[in-house]
């Protein structure tokens, strides 16, 4: 795993951080308190935030974007 700060960066870049309504900063701030450095831990983002729905085109696989069906209502 890339370590907590640069997975916060890398959420920044794709926008999620807006999509949650969480400023970017603040996004920063708890990896670093988090321990930035951690290699061992996944930063996410709970679904009340930012459902998957619209976090699924954010994924890209050979050019094309991630989605989801209408009928994984558990997703």
């Amino acid at each position: 795993m890339p370590p907590l700060a640069a997975q916060a960066e890398h959420l920044v870049r794709l926008g999620v951080h807006a999509l949650a309504g969480i400023p970017a900063e603040e996004l920063r701030a708890f990896a670093a308190a988090a321990g930035g450095a951690r290699e061992d831990v996944l930063l996410a983002v709970h679904p009340d935030r930012a459902p998957a729905s619209v976090l699924a085109p954010l994924l890209v696989r050979a050019g094309k974007p991630g989605f989801v069906v209408v009928d994984m209502t558990d997703v």
